[in-house]
């Protein structure tokens, strides 16, 4: 079993302790400062979900830029003369015995 599912629960776990910590910590800044209770808890989840939507356009920006299918580098294997690589999941589905060698 593959410990990855785990992996993103667990940070799952920790982002959202960490924006419910900031968000605490700005509400009771503001109440300090003489806001309403209303009005803090607004200024606490406003900057949640500002630093949430910000972590969220780096995971996208960081998904599209870092992973790549594997046709480019097909494509640069070509492009520089050598060999293409081997598409191992084609091999992996074909059976590993054959009707016809009997």
């Amino acid at each position: 079993m593959s410990p990855l599912p785990l992996t993103g629960q667990v940070g799952g776990a920790i982002g959202l302790a960490l924006l419910a910590t900031i968000s605490t910590e700005r509400t009771q800044t503001l109440l300090d400062q003489g806001e309403s209770t209303a009005s803090a808890l607004t200024g606490g989840y406003h900057v949640a979900y500002l630093i949430g939507a910000g972590l969220a356009v780096v995971a996208i920006v960081s998904a599209v830029t870092i992973l790549r299918a594997e046709k480019p580098a097909a494509m640069m294997a070509e492009a520089h003369g050598e060999p293409a690589p081997h598409d191992h999941g084609a091999a992996a589905a074909e059976p590993a015995y054959s009707s016809d060698a009997a």
